[in-house]
């Protein structure tokens, strides 16, 4: 059953319809038959401080091909720490898994060969934030580079609009 844009779903339900229409959202497990893995949009449009969310980000492989999806964004801390994305392509989506996931190499797997590519065509991955971090006026950018290298380096870049 397909759910609005704007409904609380589980977290394999998220479309890019519902991260263009709410590019924030958060982790909600407190509805009648939800648990831990359902989440619901952030009425807001920077990323706000003391939060853990996804957040629409846009992606380009080193071969240069482009993606939209979203990827994980804690706040909790002092310093923000950016990691597993997830690609969305036609109807399915991929994670781009940290080296920490127990599962990291069927994940790695399943993506390179959901999206047709090598691990040197794909990694390293960029990305790029669709939304900011509150009180920033840039969205954020940085690499993704897989297993060998470690994942979570962020930069701040100019603000695009889409």
């Amino acid at each position: 059953m397909p759910f609005p844009p704007h409904a609380p779903k589980p977290v394999g339900s998220l479309t890019l319809v519902a991260l263009a229409a709410f590019p924030i959202w958060e982790w909600d497990d407190e509805g009648e038959g939800q648990d831990e893995t359902w989440i619901r949009p952030v009425d807001a449009r920077t990323v706000p401080k003391g939060s853990y969310t996804l957040v629409a980000a846009g992606f380009r492989a080193a071969c240069g091909r482009e993606f939209e999806g979203n990827v994980a964004v804690s706040r909790l801390g002092e310093a923000a720490d950016v990691f597993n994305g997830v690609i969305h392509e036609g109807e399915s989506f991929y994670l781009i898994p940290g080296p920490e996931l127990a599962f990291f190499d069927r994940a790695m797997a399943d993506l390179l060969n959901g999206l047709g590519l090598s691990e040197s065509d794909l990694f390293p991955v960029s990305y790029t934030l669709r939304v900011p971090f509150e009180g920033e006026f840039a969205c954020r950018s940085g690499i993704l580079k897989g297993r060998k290298t470690g994942i979570n380096q962020t930069v701040k870049r100019q603000m695009t609009f889409w």
